[in-house]
C-alpha cells in the first residue's frame, strides 16, 4: 500500500504540473497543424457502442448529433479504461490527445493507480507535446521494465515521419479478453464534433490481440526500421502494418491496398452487389492522393464494378483520373469549418473478393491513401470479412455520402 501511494503520489505531482499549463476554462483545443495532425445508400446501423461494453464490431461518432454520438468513440475507449480490473493490462498507441480529453488522461493515471497495467505509445512531436501527453509521460515514466510507463516517439518509430496510430488494448475488461480497438480518430474536439471517424472493436480474439501485442513492443523500442511493413492473420482478420519501403525506378509499386483491390472481382455475384451481380467498391477517406489507387478503382469500373467514393481531399492528379470517370461516384465533404469532413480511412466491398463471390469485406485502419501512409508513417491496417461488420460500415458509409454538406464535384 505503500509503494500505491508513493506511486499515486508522483503521477499526482506530474499531473498537476501538467494541468499548470492548460488554461482553465478553454474546454478544448482548436486543431492545429492539419486534418491528421492534430487532428439507394442511407440509414443507419446498431453498432458495439449502443451498449458500451465490449464487443466485436464497429463504433461510429456522428458529428450531426448529440454530444454522446459526437464523442461515441472516445467514450467508448475511456469506458474500457475505467472498466479495466485491477491486474489487467491496458496498451494505447496514441496520435494526439488534447486537453479536451483530460478526463480520460485522468482516467488512464487513475487505473494505473489502481493496479492496472498502463503502457503508452506516443507520437511525440504531436500527443507528447500537448499538455496531457507530458502529464501522462511524465507521471508513468519511461522504464520499460515496470508494470506501468509511456514513452514517445519523436517523429514515428519505424517510419521517419510520424507515429499515426490509434489503437487500443485491453488484456481483459467487461468479462471479456483480448479486446482490441482500432480507431481513425484522435483525441481531439474536432474528431468528434465535426469529423466523421469509426472504430472497430474486437474481443476474445486471442491472435489478432497477440500479434498487436508484438507490434506495440515493437513500437515502444522506438527504433527506425523504414521497410518494418508485415502482416498476420486472425480468422477472418488480416492486419498489415507500416511503413513500406519506398520503391526505387524499375520496381513495381509496394502497396498493399493496392493488392486488396488487386483481389476484387467485378461480376457473378448473385446474392449481393448491385442486384445485377456487380461488386459495389465503397469508400469513405479523408485524404487520397496515391494515383496509383484511383488508376485501379477505375479499372475496377471498368470491370463492372459500380464504385463510390466520399472524400475530403485529392491530391498528386487523383482528381484528374477520377473526376472525368463515368464509372466513379464521387461525393466531397470539403475541410470548412462550418460543415463537417471525412477523418475515417476506409473502403467496404460487397461482391467478389479474392476468388469468392458474395463476400463481404470491410479495410479499414488509420492510414490515409496517401504516400506519407505507406512509406514513412507508423500505421496499421485492418481487412475484415465479416457481414455483419460489413453492415454497419455500409450504414456509416451512407450516412457520409448524404450529409447536408456533401456534394458532387
Amino acid at each position: 500500500m505503500k509503494e500505491r501511494t508513493r506511486k499515486w503520489r508522483a503521477q499526482l505531482a506530474a499531473m498537476m504540473v501538467a494541468l499548470a499549463m492548460i488554461i482553465p476554462g478553454s474546454g478544448a483545443v482548436a486543431d492545429g497543424r492539419s486534418t491528421d495532425a492534430l487532428d439507394s445508400d442511407q440509414g443507419h446501423a446498431d453498432s458495439v457502442s449502443a451498449q458500451m461494453q465490449a464487443g466485436t464490431g464497429a463504433i461510429f461518432n456522428d458529428p450531426n448529433g448529440s454530444e454522446a454520438d459526437q464523442y461515441r468513440i472516445r467514450d467508448y475507449v475511456q469506458g474500457l479504461v475505467e472498466r479495466a480490473p485491477e491486474g489487467s493490462t491496458i496498451s494505447m498507441s496514441i496520435y494526439n490527445i488534447t486537453d479536451f480529453d483530460l478526463d480520460l488522461g485522468t482516467e488512464i493515471l487513475r487505473a494505473s493507480f489502481n493496479g492496472v497495467n498502463v503502457q503508452l505509445v506516443l507520437e511525440g512531436s504531436v500527443a507528447g507535446e500537448s499538455p496531457v501527453g507530458r502529464m501522462l509521460l511524465g507521471a508513468l515514466g519511461d522504464d520499460l521494465e515496470a508494470d506501468s510507463w509511456a514513452v514517445a516517439c519523436d517523429d514515428g518509430c519505424h517510419g521517419s515521419n510520424i507515429n499515426h496510430n490509434k489503437f487500443f488494448l485491453f488484456s481483459e475488461v467487461d468479462g471479456e479478453r483480448d479486446v482490441v480497438v482500432q480507431s481513425s480518430a484522435n483525441f481531439t474536439v474536432l474528431n468528434g464534433s465535426r469529423y466523421w471517424n469509426n472504430a472497430v472493436s474486437f474481443a476474445n480474439n486471442r491472435d489478432l490481440y497477440d500479434g498487436y501485442m508484438d507490434y506495440f513492443a515493437d513500437l515502444a523500442r522506438n527504433h527506425t526500421d523504414p521497410d518494418y511493413h508485415r502482416g498476420f492473420e486472425a480468422g477472418d482478420v488480416a492486419a498489415t502494418l507500416f511503413p513500406v519501403g519506398p520503391s526505387y525506378p524499375g520496381d513495381g509499386p509496394q502497396d498493399p491496398l493496392l493488392d486488396e483491390l488487386d483481389a476484387v472481382i467485378c461480376t457473378g455475384n448473385e446474392a449481393t452487389g448491385d442486384g445485377r451481380g456487380n461488386t459495389i467498391v465503397r469508400a469513405a477517406q479523408n485524404y487520397f492522393g496515391r494515383p496509383e489507387v484511383a488508376e485501379k478503382l477505375t479499372e475496377l469500373a471498368d470491370e463492372g464494378c459500380v464504385v463510390k467514393v466520399a472524400y475530403t481531399e485529392f491530391n498528386f492528379g487523383v482528381d484528374d483520373i477520377l473526376l472525368p470517370h463515368p464509372g466513379v461516384e464521387l461525393r466531397l465533404l470539403e475541410d470548412d469549418p462550418e460543415q463537417n469532413m471525412i477523418h475515417s480511412k476506409y473502403l467496404i466491398v460487397e461482391g467478389g473478393f479474392d476468388g469468392e463471390r458474395d463476400q463481404h469485406v470491410t479495410i479499414t485502419g488509420s492510414p490515409n491513401i496517401s504516400y506519407n501512409a505507406l512509406n514513412y508513417n507508423d500505421e496499421a491496417m485492418l481487412r475484415i470479412i465479416d457481414p455483419a461488420i460489413y453492415g454497419q460500415y455500409l450504414s456509416n458509409f451512407r450516412d457520409v455520402w448524404f450529409d447536408e454538406g456533401a456534394v458532387t464535384p
